[in-house]
């Protein structure tokens, strides 16, 4: 029963607990999105989002969407443990309360749960336990340990999000279809009509969209981890003698700074042909991005195993797609005509596969906005897939 629809005046008992440890950027907006849509659901109920949240903007969100909040007290040892350990730590106290209170738990991101899981073990007996997993372990150890909670029914279902990585888990842990459900990644940020006037006015300031006179915009979004490859995407470019195009690199500096990349913009002559966007960009900013891109490149490395939320959001729109033909991202491009898919790290075949996008931008673009992934990454039904299958 759905007790939010109860008429007393105390709070109602929730009906799941969610858990999650990173709440940066998309990640804090996915897990809205999911705890959202399975509170309004007809099969869901009120929730309690346990994690180490303290931005106050962020709780306000929760609060106003209705999604009760619980805080794991963080003692003051914990600064000198291992970072693994204190996970284990704080993902006891959410498996507790899904105990005490009878009521499941669903971990949002397990891909940096499995080993705490694993040294909880002995507390999982009895609690009805879910998860998503957003990428395939590369760590042999971490797959033996996922499909040992799958094969003993200690994770009851797992959510992924692309048949590939879907077929990747039943092959691996030998368990029903049913076990493993796949719920396609979901275009998150609203169009670009629907920006503020001061983020719209920032956009159209730096780039006339799509205007005929200027050279083709590739777009490379998100922060500069070594897995996405922005090197890889500037020796590419570099490559790409008499080629008009523009390429704007906007995210958080991380594995690369902006000193690294004006070193290698410079090395490889790329000064007039490259704009940088570096640092936090609000939500409400994302949109203008991508709106302005002619081609969206994914450079990513092999290790990337994932879904990629650039691709999600590219594809919205219909805006071309250079990615790795590896993954997920390579079976999304190719199996969707999303795009151009090149080998990954190899530095040619991805300055070719540039340059034939580019060659070939009309066509591709035709094809792009023709797919049928523009519809399967709604959040409509990503919302209802969710809860669907939370509930089931």
């Amino acid at each position: 029963m759905n007790t939010r629809r109860n008429a007393a005046n105390e709070p109602p008992e929730p009906q799941h607990l969610f858990f999650d440890l990173k709440n940066t950027g998309h990640h804090f907006q996915y897990n809205t999105a999911v705890m959202r849509s399975f509170r309004k659901s007809p099969e869901g109920g009120d929730v309690v989002y346990y994690s180490t949240l303290r931005e106050e903007e962020r709780l306000a969100e929760l609060r106003e969407a209705g999604i009760g909040f619980q805080r794991p007290a963080e003692k003051r040892y914990y600064r000198w443990l291992p970072s693994i350990l204190v996970r284990a730590l704080l993902l006891r106290q959410a498996v507790a309360a899904a105990r005490r209170r009878q009521i499941p738990l669903h971990l949002l991101y397990l891909d940096t749960l499995i080993i705490p899981l694993f040294l909880l073990l002995p507390l999982l007996r009895g609690v009805r336990l879910t998860a998503t997993l957003h990428w395939f372990p590369l760590r042999a150890s971490k797959r033996r340990l996922l499909g040992l909670f799958l094969r003993r029914g200690l994770i009851g279902k797992l959510i992924v999000h692309g048949d590939y990585l879907r077929w990747q888990v039943l092959n691996h842990a030998g368990v029903g279809e049913e076990r493993v459900r796949s719920i396609v990644y979901p275009s998150l940020h609203p169009e670009y009509g629907l920006m503020s006037a001061t983020a719209h006015d920032q956009i159209q300031q730096t780039t006339d969209i799509r205007d005929a006179a200027k050279p083709p915009q590739l777009l490379c979004f998100g922060g500069l981890r070594y897995d996405k490859g922005i090197d890889l995407l500037l020796e590419a470019a570099g490559r790409l003698e008499d080629q008009p195009f523009e390429i704007v690199i906007a995210g958080r500096e991380m594995d690369f700074t902006h000193a690294d990349l004006e070193r290698r913009i410079a090395a490889l002559g790329l000064e007039r042909k490259t704009r940088l966007a570096l640092g936090f960009i609000p939500d409400e900013d994302v949109p203008g991005y991508f709106e302005a891109a002619d081609i969206v490149v994914l450079p990513y490395r092999r290790m990337f195993s994932g879904q990629s939320g650039p691709l999600t959001e590219a594809a919205a729109r219909g805006i071309v797609i250079v990615g790795p033909s590896h993954g997920e991202v390579g079976y999304s491009i190719e199996r969707y005509g999303l795009g151009v898919s090149f080998e990954a790290e190899d530095i040619a075949d991805l300055s070719d596969k540039l340059g034939y996008a580019l060659r070939n931008l009309g066509e591709l673009r035709q094809r792009s906005q023709a797919s049928e992934y523009k519809a399967l990454i709604d959040p409509g039904i990503f919302a209802r897939r969710y809860a669907e299958e939370l509930a089931g």
